[in-house]
């Protein structure tokens, strides 16, 4: 998959402590608009069982949303109430269209048998 990889620390503190018991360093893959369309049409397919080959791309955005989540937030989801930029991507397979939004470290399908879902994050 195309895309940078940044790294980031969890820190585990155990409550009643000041001390750090782990520090552990992750790699997170940074999407750029066309890994994100990648994983968006791999996504839908495994999804439809439809070979990646007949799912087309009808659009792809520059967007504005309302909040973290995309303004696509999954169930149970909270999100911060600031401006995020990404990108609508929509996808036709099987003559119907589905929607992902997406920005540098999240992908979202959108309304997908009525919930939204986090497919990357």
């Amino acid at each position: 998959m195309d895309g940078d990889f940044n790294s980031f620390y969890l820190l585990t503190i155990p409550l009643n402590s000041r001390k750090i018991i782990r520090l552990k360093q992750f790699a997170v893959m940074k999407l750029s608009k066309e890994s994100a369309v990648a994983r968006a049409k791999e996504d839908i397919s495994g999804r439809l069982s439809v070979p990646v080959s007949e799912v087309v791309t009808k659009s792809v955005s520059d967007e504005e949303f309302r909040d973290m989540s995309l303004g696509a937030a999954a169930s149970g989801e909270m999100a911060a109430q600031m401006i995020s930029y990404g990108w609508r991507i929509v996808l036709d397979a099987g003559g119907k269209d589905y929607e992902y939004r997406g920005d540098k470290y999240q992908l979202r399908l959108v309304g997908y048998k009525g919930q939204n879902h986090v497919i990357v994050s």
